[in-house]
């Protein structure tokens, strides 16, 4: 009688434990994998959350921002119509070609594509030329860009670069998306207030909030909270522009909410000021040379 344990019967358990082993090992990182997927699609996205759809048109200067990129895809931001409708105010990196990359070409002019109304029902005009801070670095004080457009299209909102006097309250928002786990662009225009917690010269950062799980609602206020692609909207104070919305923090709790804070470039900073002012006139933000075009937004 030959032995269970002969070299035979070794190869055959072997590959038996092998077979074994290789299952648990995929099942095992099957469920590695899986807990990775569902961890990365429950992180909230904190979209444009308490901020309504701007069905009014009150902020008719609060533009959509929509650039192609080589690889045929898009990136959305936001922008803001400066007094005289000529230039649109944006964060820098919502300029180059993929935005993540300090060191990234700038995109074209032609890549670009300018849509106003709470629905982005109406086109404006093309732009003529990308102006970027010389000095630019992603979600730095310098993170801001001005889009010439071929023609101007009136209205627009001034710059003010006074002194914060003890005002805190500000109007916030943009294109962004709206709802939980999803960074798709939508086309509607959301906007609401918040208030200004702190800032120094290079920054403005709104109060802190609470986020519920499912991403939808702020648990500890009322105010209205950008999402990633309002990246280059204003915060706006009395109807002028007093910063640029370019960055965000977001700590996930054991709770499953989340607490988000948004901030932005201070366009007092000396560096930031002198490039809006050399780019579109200290004295005036209409070019004379420029012809204004009616045309509703």
């Amino acid at each position: 009688m030959s032995s269970c344990f002969s070299p035979k019967n070794h190869r055959l358990l072997n590959k038996v434990l092998e077979v074994r082993v290789s299952a648990r090992l995929k099942w095992s990182m099957f469920h590695f994998y899986s807990a990775i997927i569902i961890l990365l699609l429950a992180l909230p996205s904190a979209g444009a959350i308490n901020c309504p759809v701007d069905e009014a048109n009150q902020n008719k200067d609060v533009v959509k921002i929509i650039r192609k990129i080589p690889d045929g895809d898009e990136r959305h931001c936001t922008g803001t119509l400066v007094q005289g409708g000529c230039y649109v105010l944006t964060a820098g990196h919502c300029t180059k070609i993929k935005g993540n990359n300090d060191n990234e070409p700038t995109s074209e002019a032609k890549a670009f594509t300018i849509k106003s109304g709470p629905h982005s029902e109406t086109s404006l005009p093309s732009v003529q030329q990308v102006f970027l801070h010389p000095d630019y670095k992603h979600a730095s004080a310098t993170d801001v860009a001005l889009l010439k457009l071929s023609k101007c299209v009136g209205g627009g909102l001034d710059i003010d670069f006074s002194a914060f006097s003890s005002e805190r309250n500000i109007t916030v928002g943009g294109y962004g998306v709206t709802k939980l786990n999803s960074f798709t662009p939508q086309m509607d225009r959301h906007m609401g207030k918040n208030k200004i917690a702190s800032f120094d010269t290079e920054k403005i950062c709104l109060k802190k909030v609470t986020i519920s799980d499912d991403g939808k609602k702020v648990l500890d206020g009322d105010g209205c909270e950008p999402a990633g692609m309002d990246s280059g909207s204003a915060f706006l104070m009395n109807n002028k522009i007093r910063g640029v919305f370019n960055s965000g923090t977001e700590k996930w709790l054991a709770d499953g909410t989340t607490l988000n804070q948004g901030c932005g470039v201070n366009i007092r900073y000396p560096s930031t000021k002198a490039f809006i002012e050399s780019v579109i006139g200290a004295q005036s933000t209409q070019p004379a040379q420029d012809k204004t075009v009616s045309g509703s937004r």
